[in-house]
């Protein structure tokens, strides 16, 4: 229906990461590393910042802000327009009727894959995703400007475009063998794995390895510690297609999945996922990829030290 609320954020999304895009493109030949404060003096990838990040996000929530403002947010950096959104808007409220955007969440990565970004490859995107707040996620606007391809979903349906609006066909009947992997196999772990036929290596993006794996065209992607807009955002466009998330154990990710703490008196934010896993492989692969995770011998030291207790 055209005065749907959520078909009316689901189109802004769309142009949104169209427009996103371009501003980083356009900062794509002197993207530095700004840092983040929080991974002051880190070496790793996730402390990567660029101007382009905050330029995007807070165009964002200004734009939201003014358009759908009873909405609440999980935003990747903390730009100073995050306070218009400090109020717990963000908790479940009751008594709401079912299209009252006020009952969901919705969900940035001004750029995903970041250090790709700063390298000046192509392999990086924008990334918007739509949940109710029991965290059912069920719009994905994942949109990948270098390539030139936006991949989207909804509960009606999911599309891949070129910017020229021509539909993009992926075949279904893929087999590759690369799996992409984030902080959740030890040394072991991922050389059973390579055993089992498989390439592991580190995602160049996670949303662009998420919709690849979704679309076969990789076997998995397999994240330990993630924040929910990196494993999440492109979760409805995976679903449609096919592919569930599951956790470590091949549970499907929900509710209690998520876990909530507020951030400096400003906001609610979200803490990180414990673990995302997506598998399109095969189904006898698939049991022998959680068999080897049911090992702790085969997993990350740094997932156990952080995120295993976590898991349910």
């Amino acid at each position: 229906m055209k005065n749907d609320p959520l078909n009316s954020i689901f189109q802004w999304m769309q142009d949104f990461a169209l427009r996103a895009g371009r501003i980083a493109l356009l900062h794509q030949k002197d993207a530095v590393d700004i840092g983040k404060p929080e991974y002051q003096g880190s070496s790793k990838e996730g402390s990567v910042k660029t101007i382009a990040d905050d330029i995007i996000q807070e165009l964002f929530l200004a734009e939201l802000y003014k358009q759908f403002p009873e909405i609440s947010i999980n935003v990747e950096e903390d730009t100073p327009l995050t306070t218009l959104f400090k109020d717990k808007r963000f908790l479940p409220k009751p008594n709401k009727s079912a299209g009252s955007l006020s009952n969901y969440i919705i969900h940035l990565d001004p750029i995903d894959g970041t250090f790709t970004y700063i390298s000046k490859k192509k392999e990086f995107s924008v990334g918007l995703a739509l949940s109710d707040k029991n965290f059912n996620f069920t719009h994905s606007v994942i949109y990948s400007p270098a390539i030139k391809r936006i991949f989207t979903a909804s509960p009606e349906s999911f599309s891949i475009h070129d910017l020229d609006k021509r539909v993009i066909k992926y075949p279904q009947n893929q087999s590759s063998k690369v799996i992409y992997e984030k902080r959740i196999f030890s040394e072991q772990g991922r050389a059973l794995v390579a055993n089992l036929g498989f390439t592991v290596i580190r995602p160049p993006s996670a949303h662009l390895a998420i919709v690849y794996t979704a679309l076969r065209k990789s076997a998995g992607f397999l994240y330990g510690g993630s924040n929910p807009h990196d494993g999440m955002i492109p979760a409805a466009f995976a679903k449609a297609v096919g592919v569930e998330p599951t956790n470590i154990y091949g549970k499907k990710l929900g509710k209690h999945s998520f876990r909530l703490f507020k951030k400096e008196d400003r906001y609610i934010k979200l803490h990180r996922i414990p673990s995302v896993c997506y598998l399109s492989c095969t189904d006898d692969k698939k049991k022998k990829i959680f068999e080897i995770l049911s090992d702790k011998k085969n997993i990350d030291s740094e997932y156990l030290r952080r995120f295993a207790e976590y898991e349910t």
